[in-house]
Order: C-alpha cells, then sequence, then structure tokens
C-alpha cells in the first residue's frame, strides 16, 4: 500500500483510532514473544507430569528407605570434611568460629552418630541468619539443636548467638 493511501486511512480512523490500532499490534508483539512460548512450555511440562504420574511406584519396605536414607548421609571419616564446609560457610557470611565444643556420640542402634558441634558466635543477625540458612541448604546431613540469640541493648548492631548444631553420619 502506498504512503499516501496509508496515512489517508490513518487520518480517517483519528486519533483514538491510530491509538487502538497501536495498543493491537503491540498486544500482538506480547503475546507472540512472551505468551505463546509460555504455553508451549507448560504443554512440555504437563507432559512430563504425565509420564512421571504414569511410572510405578516403588514399593520399598521401610528397611529399604532407611537403609537409602542412611547411605545417604556421611560417613564417620568424613567429619573433618563436613566441619570444614561448616567453617567455610561461617567465612562466607563473615561470621566467626572462633572456638567452638565437639562431641561424637553414637546412637542405640549403632548405625548412625550423632556429631554436636557448639559455638558462640557475634555478629549482626543478619549474618548469623545466612550462615545457618547455607549451612542447612548446603549440608542435609546438618540440624540446628539449639539457637540462641541475645541483643545487649536494642540499638546494638551486633548480637550473640550460642549456635549448637549436629552433624548425622554413618558409622563406618
Amino acid at each position: 500500500m502506498p504512503a499516501a493511501a496509508l496515512l489517508f486511512h490513518l487520518n480517517r480512523l483519528g486519533n483514538n483510532g491510530v491509538a487502538g490500532l497501536g495498543v493491537a499490534i503491540v498486544s500482538a508483539i506480547f503475546a507472540a514473544t512472551a505468551i505463546v512460548p509460555q504455553y508451549r512450555q507448560l504443554g512440555e511440562l504437563r507432559r512430563e507430569l504425565g509420564l512421571i504420574q504414569r511410572r510405578p511406584a516403588a514399593d520399598a519396605t521401610p528397611q529399604q528407605r532407611m537403609s537409602e536414607f542412611v547411605q545417604k548421609l556421611p560417613a564417620r571419616s568424613e567429619l573433618p570434611k563436613v566441619a570444614g564446609q561448616i567453617f567455610a560457610i561461617a567465612g562466607t557470611a563473615k561470621v566467626s568460629l572462633d572456638k567452638g565444643r565437639y562431641e561424637l556420640a553414637p546412637l542405640k542402634s549403632g548405625h548412625l552418630a550423632r556429631y554436636r558441634m557448639s559455638f558462640p558466635i557475634k555478629g549482626t543477625y543478619t549474618s548469623i541468619r545466612q550462615f545457618l540458612d547455607a549451612t542447612l541448604n548446603a549440608l542435609p546431613a546438618v540440624s540446628i539443636e539449639g539457637l540462641r540469640i541475645e541483643r545487649k541493648t536494642v540499638s546494638d548492631a551486633l548480637v550473640e548467638a550460642d549456635v549448637r548444631l549436629t552433624v548425622f553420619v554413618r558409622s563406618e
């Protein structure tokens, strides 16, 4: 269509018509670039979900599930490596673990042991929280056994915390 004819038709539409045409063009571009790919991805995810739901569930006995759980825990010989990871995470979170108390206690079953680590920590609440969150995310065998946080006055930026972590390990 020649430019003169296009201008003639745009003038016939008026300002509101041109604005509406612009909105329609922008909407079509948005739909083509954002919505349609999302519908495709949603369809793929639904197909994957259907495949997963059709798989037969593995009927594991409680003993088998317990055995699998225990095998996922770190071995007792890996305790130095786990402790090193905890110290590295503390360094990243800018929290110092200057002194600590450590205790290894075998559980009654004999297959597992509990390694308790207690630390006094000074730092900001945010840095202590980052340390604990990162530790729990990076090391699934670690749990928080106890936590006490104290601030001397309301205006203090630093808090004092006593943290007790437990690392569950398998005996060798």
